[in-house]
């Protein structure tokens, strides 16, 4: 391909990128979840979508943005103090989930108010409770993900019939 080629490919891949629709995706901060978030950004991406990842800094995190330079990041920060303090799973995502209403929702004032920026949806991890209600502030839709396998699934209907045999703790976490 000769040099005026390739100019030429590439001012129309620019504009092209202008005028992509937006998609905003957020997973939770764990490779199981980051992972089909990622591989469904790509197919997005394939499908001439401008791809914008909000991720959370923690020392969870295993998503380098170097990796994907296709794809726009914007990252967001809990209390790094409280997190890392947190027990188990559950009690992590339910502080997250506290602690990030006010990140995620001024992350995403941020990109509505990007000229020449329409953004078609926001998809979430099914454990991001609050991002509905920011979704739902700024008129974006809202699509949910959920990694889960049908194994998984099978394994959380069977816990209620496991509790009267006392093979689970009647309260607290189970992770």
């Amino acid at each position: 391909m000769s040099v005026k080629a390739e100019q030429k490919a590439r001012n129309i891949g620019e504009k092209k990128e202008e005028g992509k629709m937006r998609v905003i995706l957020f997973p939770v901060p764990f490779e199981g979840h980051t992972n089909p978030m990622l591989h469904l950004a790509q197919i997005l991406y394939s499908k001439a979508f401008s791809i914008t990842i909000i991720h959370i800094i923690t020392h969870l995190t295993s998503l380098h943005p170097s990796n994907h330079p296709n794809f726009t990041f914007r990252s967001i920060e809990p209390d790094h103090a409280e997190t890392c303090s947190v027990g188990g799973v559950i009690e992590l995502i339910t502080l997250l989930n506290r602690q990030l209403i006010e990140p995620l929702r001024k992350c995403v004032a941020e990109l509505v108010g990007e000229v020449n920026n329409e953004i078609g949806c926001l998809i979430t991890d099914a454990h991001w409770h609050f991002s509905q209600d920011v979704a739902n502030e700024f008129g974006i839709r809202r699509i949910v993900l959920r990694t889960a396998n049908i194994s998984a699934f099978l394994g959380m209907l069977a816990l209620p019939a496991l509790r009267p045999f006392y093979t689970l703790p009647s309260s607290g976490p189970f992770i």
